[in-house]
């Protein structure tokens, strides 16, 4: 949605975009983000799955 309504954006956010996924899905999701083409992603997840695809991680 970030490239439809700001399509210069060079940044994606997204919050807790797996919260109703199964591993597998998730994967798979991780997948598809890691190839968007974003040069920035802010994940904010409760997913552990998550830190495999993290060039930077931020533990709160």
């Amino acid at each position: 949605m970030t490239r439809t309504f700001l399509p210069t954006a060079p940044f994606l956010v997204l919050d807790e975009s797996a919260a109703a996924m199964d591993g597998e899905r998730t994967e798979l999701m991780l997948g598809f983000l890691v190839t968007c083409g974003f040069p920035q992603t802010l994940l904010v997840t409760h997913e552990g799955i998550s830190e495999s695809v993290a060039d930077n991680l931020i533990t709160i």
